[in-house]
C-alpha cells in the first residue's frame, strides 16, 4: 500500500497480502487495511483478487463535499437543523445505551454516550429523547453511533499514563468493535511537572461534611509527571476549609472552588455543597441494608448515605453551575 490517504474522490494503490471468510481474526500492521463483504451485500463488481495481485481502489461520491472527510465512522441522522429525526435508527422507541455525536452552531462539537440497558444502574434513552438530550446541550445536527453494547467512553484524565473507561457497557466489558472515535492530544509528553490535579473522593458534600482529594502531576501534555509539593490550598467565598489533603465545607450552600499552588505550579477541583437531604439509605460493608438483626453485645458499622434530588432548568446549566449529568 502507497502513502497516499484513503479519501472519497480518489485513489490509492494496494497489494493484496492476504484473504480470508468468516469470523477469524486477522492482523493488521502499519499501512495495512482490510476490505470486507458481508454475505448479504449487493456487490456485484467484487473480484476474487489473488494474494500478490496489485489493484488500485478509488472512491467516488457525486458530493464534493465527502472529499475533505479524513476520518468516518457509521451512524444515522438523529437532528438536521433543530429538528430531531428519528427514522431508520435501530430500536429507536427502546430505551437503551446510546452514543451520538453532535454538532453546535459555532462549530463546537458534543460527544454523548449514556449507559443502559441495565435496570439496576440506567435504563438508557430512547432515539427521540436522545436526540432532545442533545439539542438541549445546543446541537443543531447531530448522528446517533451505534448503541447497546457497543456505548463506551473512555478518557484519559490528567495525570494519568493510560485511559480508562468511565462508562458502564451493558454486555459487562467493552465490546470489539470495528470502529472507534478517537481524540488524539499531539503535545508531546515531557514528564515535567506543569499542572497540579486535584481530584475529590465525593464531588457533593453536605454542609459540615468532607472529602478527602488525591494530588496528582501532569506535564504540558496532561500525562503523568511527578506530583506537586508543598502545595497552599485556598476556598472561595469562605465556602470551607482544607487541612492536609482533605476538604472540609462551611456552614453554606454553593460551589466550592479549592485551589493548590506551590508557585511554580497549581490545580483546582470543584466540590457542590448542597442542603436538604430527600432520602436516606443505610449500607454496611457496601452492602443495602433493610434490616438489622444483632446479638446482645455484638456491634456493626453502619454507613448513611444521603440523597438529594436537584431539579434545574435549561438556563441553570451555564458557567454559572456545575456540570451535572
Amino acid at each position: 500500500m502507497d502513502d497516499t490517504p484513503v479519501k472519497v474522490n480518489g485513489s490509492v494503490k494496494l497489494k493484496v497480502v492476504n484473504k480470508g471468510t468468516g469470523s477469524s481474526p486477522i492482523t493488521i500492521t502499519k499501512n495495512q487495511m482490510v476490505l470486507t463483504k458481508s454475505d448479504g451485500a449487493n456487490v456485484p463488481s467484487w473480484v476474487d483478487f489473488e494474494v500478490g495481485e496489485e489493484v488500485t481502489l478509488s472512491i467516488a461520491s457525486n458530493d464534493s463535499s465527502w472529499s475533505d472527510v479524513q476520518y468516518a465512522v457509521g451512524g444515522k441522522l438523529l437532528m438536521d437543523n433543530s429538528t430531531i429525526t428519528t427514522d431508520g435508527i435501530d430500536a429507536g422507541s427502546t430505551r437503551r445505551a446510546r452514543s451520538a455525536v453532535g454538532v453546535k452552531a459555532d462549530g463546537t462539537v458534543v460527544l454523548y454516550e449514556i449507559d443502559g440497558n441495565q435496570p439496576s444502574y440506567s435504563i438508557g434513552l430512547t432515539a427521540a429523547e436522545l436526540g432532545q438530550e442533545l439539542k438541549d446541550l445546543g446541537c443543531v445536527r447531530a448522528i446517533c453511533l451505534d448503541g447497546g453494547g457497543s456505548s463506551a467512553m473512555a478518557v484519559r484524565n490528567p495525570g494519568e499514563s493510560t485511559a480508562a473507561l468511565i462508562s458502564q457497557p451493558s454486555d459487562g466489558s467493552q465490546r470489539a468493535c470495528a470502529n472507534y472515535i478517537f481524540f488524539v492530544n499531539n503535545i508531546a509528553s515531557d514528564g515535567v511537572t506543569a499542572h497540579a490535579v486535584l481530584t475529590p473522593s465525593h464531588r457533593y458534600v453536605l454542609p459540615g461534611g468532607s472529602t478527602w482529594f488525591s494530588v496528582k502531576g501532569a506535564d504540558a501534555s496532561y500525562a503523568s509527571a511527578d506530583a506537586p509539593t508543598d502545595l497552599s490550598y485556598t476556598v472561595n467565598d469562605e465556602l470551607g476549609t482544607v487541612s492536609g489533603q482533605t476538604f472540609t465545607a462551611g456552614s453554606k450552600a454553593g460551589r466550592a472552588t479549592i485551589t493548590g499552588s506551590n508557585g511554580a505550579v497549581s490545580g483546582s477541583m470543584n466540590v457542590c455543597i448542597t442542603t436538604g437531604v430527600d432520602s436516606i439509605a443505610l449500607q454496611s460493608g457496601g452492602k443495602a441494608l433493610s434490616s438489622i438483626s444483632v446479638k446482645p453485645g455484638q456491634s456493626i458499622n453502619v454507613d448513611a448515605l444521603a440523597y438529594h434530588t436537584m431539579g434545574a432548568a435549561d438556563s441553570c446549566f451555564s458557567g454559572a453551575c456545575p456540570a451535572m449529568r
